[in-house]
């Protein structure tokens, strides 16, 4: 069977991708690679792909299963790197508004800002080693907020609110606003004050801000501040061998973005189950000790005798936005019912902090009780995306010389080796885009940082192409619950 020039093209790329030289005989077939290249395109890593292929037998619906079920994908479009709550939208020179529906974080952008089309975008970070500014060291009250095009100078300053759980009586204007730079998959800090300012609000902070970037916020403990709390339950899952069942108590910073990120992580990727809706209660900072009370009140499951009363650590729900305690909850007879009580007492005011009273029917706790829920349905518009972003490779690839695919790597953040690998490949700006997809640097959803390479290297053919793909498949999604 003869090949394609464009299948050709997409075979060279992938022998590139392997470090090899050698061009396959063109009456060779390219089908077994088409079925990886789909994968990839769907934002999944190479070695997850391959390995995913293997054991399906390269049946592609089977892997893209398997590859779903590991990473507990509830919405059918990949989540950007380092975030799950994402939101952009197309703005002119008139302005408008960017929001995270139902988050309370949002980004407004005046008439005269902008002096041309932008796609703007407003995201929470969320990576697991993401810190805030001089963490450790003072309360973590708000999120993490990327605004981009990253480092994109306004003519005008626009205003950021940030959702934060601070009780506040009067508006607040010690705020230092700081900007971060992501360092060996760290986030190093910057404070800039003449750049920007921010006031704290009884609900939001108010960030105003003359450049685009990644934001982070500080603001001073004082000794009369106190703190919103949520806390909240989530049990694993439960087979007919299960002699221990897992239960995790989460306190979180009591705002939303907070909890969507948590029921995402829990529920949708881990595959926990929600045992209780949240409570909220104000921490103030002091010295008094905290507790928990834990009893099963069912005669067939026990906890260990350690874990029936735990001290809470409260320097790390004042300085954290979440912290964890874990209770292990023993399984002596299999029984129609689990039944935990779960409180903490004000010991001075005699009222609660929270009080759960949980009773869970065994089959609700089954693993397989809603496993079909854990496969998304894949929509017309994610087809349709994917075939958009084929295209849009290809189209880059005819636009994107050896030399800017070098540039771009160095600007990306590639290393040595690996930009000169992209350099003498046979297709350098194939290679370079499956790299960077690969490296989480960019996805279908997440090519802001790419088009700004290429408008810093001068390249407006191929940052039109991204831009042209942007605005088509705009992307706002958020992690129901």
């Amino acid at each position: 069977m003869e090949t394609s020039d464009e299948e050709r093209k997409q075979e060279v790329a992938e022998n590139a991708n392997q470090g090899s030289a050698v061009v396959k005989d063109s009456a060779t077939p390219v089908h077994r690679d088409e079925e990886l290249r789909d994968l990839l395109d769907e934002g999944f890593t190479r070695v997850d792909a391959a390995l995913a292929l293997k054991l399906s037998s390269r049946q592609l619906g089977l892997a893209r299963q398997i590859l779903q079920l590991k990473y507990r994908h509830i919405d059918s479009v990949p989540s950007s790197p380092g975030y799950y709550l994402h939101s952009e939208e197309i703005l002119t020179s008139l302005g408008g508004l960017v929001n995270l529906e139902d988050t309370g974080a949002q980004i407004h952008m005046p008439s005269g800002a902008l002096s041309e089309d932008r796609i703007i975008s407003l995201g929470i970070v969320d990576a697991p080693d993401a810190e805030g500014p001089l963490a450790g060291r003072t309360p973590r009250l708000s999120p993490i907020i990327r605004c981009e095009p990253d480092g994109l100078e306004l003519n005008k300053p626009c205003i950021l609110r940030i959702p934060h759980c601070a009780l506040v009586r009067n508006d607040r204007t010690d705020i230092d606003v700081y900007y971060g730079q992501t360092q060996n998959d760290r986030i190093g800090w910057n404070n800039v004050p003449s750049d920007a300012n921010a006031t704290m609000k009884s609900s939001h902070l108010e960030v105003v801000l003359k450049k685009l970037g990644l934001i982070g916020l500080h603001a001073a403990d004082h000794p009369d501040m106190r703190k919103r709390l949520r806390v909240i339950p989530f049990i694993s899952r439960m087979t007919d061998d299960t002699e221990t069942l897992t239960v995790s108590v989460w306190f979180y910073n009591d705002e939303d973005t907070e909890h969507k990120i948590l029921m995402h992580n829990e529920v949708s990727r881990s595959g926990r189950i929600l045992l209780h809706h949240p409570e909220s209660f104000t921490l103030e900072r002091m010295k008094k000790s905290m507790y928990i009370d834990v009893r099963s009140t069912n005669l067939h499951c026990s906890l260990p005798e350690e874990e029936r009363r735990i001290e809470i650590n409260q320097d790390a729900l004042w300085l954290q936005g979440r912290y964890r305690i874990d209770l292990h909850l023993r399984i002596t007879d299999m029984t129609d019912e689990v039944g935990l009580d779960i409180s903490s007492l004000y010991w001075w005011k005699r009222t609660d902090h929270f009080h759960f009273r949980i009773n869970k029917k065994v089959k609700e706790l089954r693993a397989e009780s809603d496993s079909l829920d854990l496969f998304p349905v894949e929509t017309s518009q994610h087809k349709d995306m994917v075939k958009s972003f084929r295209e849009l490779r290809l189209d880059l690839s005819r636009c994107i010389t050896a030399d800017t695919a070098e540039h771009l790597s160095r600007t990306m953040g590639l290393n040595k080796e690996t930009t000169s690998e992209i350099k003498h490949s046979r297709e350098p700006a194939i290679l370079l885009l499956d790299t960077l997809i690969a490296s989480s640097l960019i996805s279908m959803t997440h090519l802001s940082p790419l088009e700004k390479a290429l408008v810093e290297n001068s390249n407006k053919a191929a940052a039109t192409l991204v831009q042209e793909f942007r605005k088509t498949n705009r992307t706002s999604y958020l992690w129901n619950t």
